[in-house]
């Protein structure tokens, strides 16, 4: 997978910037929106120094640096000779609204382990990554008060987890690209509860849909989905996710979602091999979907000629370039009108299409409704 998209989409879930250095401590790229000052560097300049002297007692490339100030992880990519700091950015002063701190442990972790795991190829459980932590006395008392509480809190209501193999069966349905195997995951009866990421219940709902789409949207990759797809898709749903109103609206999203994946996977896997350029194509159009995108555009971003890329991208495809262009761009707004509130001219103008007009032409085309008829028959309602 494209490490640099994948940073990209795991600063979207968690809220927080991720920043890579190389082995000399020269910032060499930010992930996600933070205070550029130089001053948020220092921190980070600090944890460098400290992971440099805890690396060589390390049985894994990633330790957890929390104290009263910052909660970071630090994970190093051996491949290629990079570090990657997740969490806190310390601003001009300690005030707290120069500080972008972790609001979701959980979160946090899980997505500090996607990462590790996808570039090391290794497996690593939470429990590995808090054995290997850095947390002064202080936070130690506090974190050692609300496991605690937290554990006596089950204990006293019996409350038990989602199952991990029912989570595994649902990644591996998506994988296989098997939807009646999906669908029976779903159906399964277990007697726990989803875990809490946060006190306000709606947002610990919101946060563990976003967990279960950044784990959907690894399973869809490793299924054969071209990754520009999956994380575009992605994007849109937990955009969707972020928007909801209801328990009930981030359920559907959620699970909308995982089905839409597995059914990509299961097409994917059905149609034979694919030429090299039409996947390149592809893939461009996938990064493109909000711009206007032209066939000599493409052609020339891969380095050939309009007409034999439109020559083989009929033959592999069965459509024309514009219309695997148009169809993609129908698919995402049909969800756009589904899951958000975005207007039809809001979604016309963010796919590119000429204008409001021209996109409810085409869409009519395609599912023999007007966007408004579509949105009324199968949006999410509020409340």
């Amino acid at each position: 997978m494209d490490s640099k998209k994948l940073l990209e989409y795991v600063s979207k879930v968690i809220g927080l910037p991720i920043r890579v250095y190389n082995n000399f401590g020269d910032l060499l790229q930010v992930y996600g929106n933070f205070n550029t000052f130089p001053f948020s560097y220092s921190q980070d300049l600090l944890l460098l120094e400290q992971y440099e002297k805890d690396r060589k007692s390390l049985l894994i490339n990633v330790k957890l640096y929390k104290n009263q100030k910052y909660s970071n992880v630090v994970l190093e990519d051996m491949n290629e000779k990079q570090v990657y700091i997740f969490g806190s950015i310390l601003g001009m002063t300690d005030n707290s609204e120069d500080k972008i701190d972790v609001k979701d442990w959980d979160l946090l972790l899980d997505s500090s382990i996607f990462v590790y795991e996808e570039i090391s190829g290794r497996a690593l459980t939470k429990h590995e990554l808090l054995m290997h932590a850095q947390i002064d006395p202080q936070n130690i008392l506090e974190h050692e008060k609300q496991v605690s509480e937290t554990f006596f809190h089950y204990h006293e209501n019996q409350v038990l987890h989602n199952p991990y193999a029912q989570e595994l069966r649902e990644q591996g349905s998506i994988r296989e690209g098997n939807i009646e195997r999906l669908k029976m995951s779903f159906q399964e009866s277990y007697s726990g509860k989803l875990a809490v990421l946060s006190k306000n219940h709606l947002r610990s709902v919101k946060n563990l849909g976003i967990v279960v789409l950044a784990i959907s949207t690894r399973a869809a990759i490793e299924g054969g989905l071209h990754p520009e797809q999956a994380f575009l898709l992605s994007d849109s749903y937990i955009l969707n996710v972020d928007e909801a109103k209801t328990e009930e609206e981030i359920y559907h999203i959620v699970r909308g979602a995982e089905i839409n994946f597995t059914q990509l996977v299961a097409e994917n896997k059905t149609s034979k091999t694919e030429n090299p350029i039409v996947m390149r194509a592809k893939n461009i159009i996938y990064k493109k979907m909000h711009e206007k995108i032209s066939l000599s555009m493409i052609a020339n971003e891969l380095n050939t000629t309009p007409s034999y890329l439109s020559t083989i991208f009929k033959k592999e495809t069965s459509l024309t370039v514009r219309q695997f262009i148009v169809q993609e761009k129908l698919f995402v707004a049909a969800d756009l009108l589904c899951y958000s509130q975005y207007t039809i001219d809001e979604i016309a103008n963010y796919l590119a299409f000429a204008s409001q007009s021209h996109f409810g032409h085409l869409f009519k085309q395609k599912y023999r409704v007007t966007p408004n008829q579509y949105r009324l028959k199968y949006g999410q309602r509020e409340g």
